[in-house]
């Protein structure tokens, strides 16, 4: 796996921070009504290996990535196994949380003859138990699974159960139908003693799915003012139930909602899923011939697609969940299935269902015969097309064209890994935009480069409404990549000009002109530590190259984090980047020729988790960064230091680098939080 798949989640547990210990020994269960009450536990070492067993479908997968990330920051150095099926794969393949897959052929399981079953069966048995694993969770209700977590050896086996299905199993819970899958999941953690909570799901793009929509969207004639609507007509098919068509609402209803949405906004309309949608989207196609029919996308390009609508109507399917963890504006009509048991809880997320005497009636992996299917047919389209103008509505004053106000795609909060937002060339028109302002960071794509990493994992944490403090803002330049974006931003600087910003805030005239009322600047003589907001006023605090200059000013460290952790809402992230670390071998020459810039104050990862201890934050993640230098590209021919390909290649080695002398690198970034 890449370097940066591990980002967010560090390697070493807080100074002091004990493990919470696991139950090997005395079998018990917690029912999930009942949760957080859990079985007698007997205390051992941290597990060194652990396997999930979860073949599928696409929409499990997307639901239990919040299960992934709470076991990984539980267990940041344990190797975790995943045990999925072929045909979903491509849903979690990039998930960072998880660092080995053992692939198996899902259909060869479900729907092969006795003899393929259990040939396959025994190949898998006979893999794993190489693997000498520690713990298991079985994400499965079938009780087969039980037994296959049994077969491979594993001594502590936790999953669901009813009746007598736990006799396999050392820890099990009970399902409570009526509890949210995503619950359900962490419950199995609760089994053991290890807290869980919910935050949200998460779906992760690969380099190349990054690349796909820019082209993708050309060829389709797309442009930036484009009204974009996906619709999921189909779903409701996997491996293991078939197609399951009293999940789908009718195409004609997608028809006539088609219509409204065209004559009302124009716009452009994709039909997605997967390729058993393809003829349900070519019934749409044929009345109104201009929907693209994009069933034949992979799973990440659909993905990608969903980050330039502007709204994702669909029934419950794989492809629903999908853009709900990318924390898009969603209508997910119910019918058969629950709700309360399937449906994303995020605040992006519409449901409309109808209150039926015979709804929800999937039970137990199983619908019964319907003729009628009341509980979809009689969902109207006005009823659906009220939340589209709501949200449309609501990004009326934004648009894409790049002059006035900008639209802003929503992005994703608190996720441990990069993730796609308008990939390359987003970043690429950020760089060349900034540019003629003579910045010195933005002289060259190369050194502008380093940015794009806090750029990326900061937009993966935030929500669309979130407000956010670039504190220290400097010249403006990471003001300006949120207010771009949409994000309600407040920029700060401590006076309007001293030794490392000279001019102060260079871009503050352009931004003032540009984003208007949206650019929010205030500047404080009252000394580098007093930060002059009321309390809980910000969802976020940026620190880009600030936290680390506070002594030089007459100020502190902690005293700084305390007066962030005091303008944060409970909960609120403080990002800091460019934290210069004790043992850089870049920072180590630097000091010895006075003539380059170097940090009298360099900081170990210990100190980091103590500064924020003091200060009442929590340390949630930590990375090390660029172990290459970065200023003496400028040296290079603008041939080169501008050319995007030696500039992948670049940063890619530079994470190689980082992954292979994990001491050196110079500078660390880090995720606080506070949680109280």
């Amino acid at each position: 796996m890449s370097a940066d798949k591990k980002l967010f989640y560090p390697k070493k547990s807080m100074t002091n921070q004990v493990d919470t210990p696991l139950v090997t020994t005395v079998p018990g269960k917690i029912t999930s009504s009942e949760s957080g009450q859990t079985s007698p536990a007997s205390k051992q070492a941290p597990p060194k290996k652990i396997l999930i067993i979860k073949l599928g479908a696409v929409g499990d997968l997307v639901i239990a990535s919040s299960f992934f990330d709470n076991l990984r920051k539980k267990y940041p150095d344990a190797h975790i196994l995943l045990l999925t099926g072929k045909s979903c794969f491509d849903t979690v393949k990039n998930n960072p949380c998880i660092d080995e897959f053992m692939v198996v052929d899902d259909t060869i399981l479900y729907k092969g003859k006795i003899l393929r079953r259990l040939l396959e069966l025994l190949r898998i048995v006979t893999q794993l138990r190489k693997h000498h694993l520690d713990l298991a969770f079985v994400l499965h209700r079938a009780w087969q699974f039980n037994i296959l977590a049994y077969l491979i050896g594993v001594p502590c086996r936790v999953g669901f159960a009813r009746g007598n299905e736990g006799i396999m199993l050392t820890n099990f819970v009970v399902p409570n139908p009526s509890r949210n899958e995503r619950e359900l999941y962490l419950d199995l953690l609760r089994a053991i003693d290890i807290p869980a909570k919910y935050e949200r799901t998460f779906y992760y793009f690969s380099e190349d799915e990054q690349k796909f929509l820019p082209e993708y969207l050309s060829k389709n004639n797309i442009s930036n003012e484009d009204r974009v609507m996906a619709l999921i007509p189909g779903g409701g098919e996997n491996v293991a139930q078939g197609v399951m068509v009293t999940r789908r609402w009718p195409a004609n209803r997608y028809i006539e909602l088609i219509n409204k949405f065209k004559k009302d906004y124009g716009g452009k309309i994709f039909l997605v899923g997967g390729p058993g949608d393809h003829e349900v989207s070519e019934s749409i196609r044929k009345s109104i011939p201009d929907c693209i029919n994009a069933t034949d996308l992979k799973i990440g390009e659909m993905a990608a697609l969903f980050e330039r609508c502007h709204v994702i109507i669909g029934n419950d399917c794989g492809p629903l969940h999908i853009a709900t963890a990318l924390q898009k504006p969603t209508i997910s009509i119910y019918g058969a299935t629950d709700p309360k048991q399937w449906a994303s809880p995020d605040k992006n997320n519409i449901i409309i269902r109808k209150n039926m005497s015979c709804s929800p009636c999937f039970h137990e992996g199983k619908f019964p015969a319907c003729e009628h299917m009341s509980c979809l047919n009689y969902i109207e389209v006005d009823e659906v097309y009220q939340h589209i103008q709501t949200f449309l509505s609501s990004s009326s004053n934004h648009d894409n064209n790049g002059k006035g106000k900008h639209h802003s795609v929503p992005s994703s909060i608190y996720g441990p890994a990069l993730k796609l937002y308008q990939g390359e060339h987003h970043r690429k028109n950020v760089f060349y935009s900034l540019k003629e302002f003579e910045l010195e960071h933005f002289e060259n794509l190369s050194t502008a480069s380093q940015y794009w990493m806090v750029y990326d994992d900061f937009l993966n944490r935030i929500d669309p409404g979130s407000s956010v403090l670039d504190w220290g803002c400097g010249d403006g330049h990471f003001s300006y990549f949120l207010l771009n974006k949409g994000i309600e931003t407040y920029s700060f600087n401590v006076n309007r000009g001293d030794s490392y910003n000279p001019d102060g805030c260079r871009l503050e005239g352009y931004l003032e002109s540009e984003f208007q009322d949206s650019f929010k600047y205030k500047v404080s003589s009252m000394g580098p530590v007093h930060i002059p907001y009321d309390d809980n006023t910000f969802d976020a605090v940026v620190s880009v190259g600030v936290l680390e200059h506070v002594r030089q000013e007459g100020g502190d460290e902690v005293e700084s984090l305390k007066e962030i952790r005091r303008i944060l809402k409970k909960g609120g992230l403080f990002l800091c980047y460019h934290f210069p670390n004790k043992y850089s071998w870049i920072e180590a020459l630097a000091r010895r020729n006075t003539s380059k810039h170097h940090h009298p104050y360099l900081f170990t990862k210990k100190e980091i988790y103590h500064l924020n201890e003091l200060a009442g934050l929590k340390v949630e993640g930590l990375k090390g960064y660029a172990l290459l230098p970065r200023n003496e590209l400028s040296r290079l021919p603008d041939s080169i230091k501008n050319n995007i390909l030696f500039v992948n290649f670049y940063n890619f080695l530079d994470r190689l680098l980082v992954s292979i002398f994990p001491a050196f690198f110079q500078n660390y970034y880090f995720l606080s939080k506070k949680t109280e």
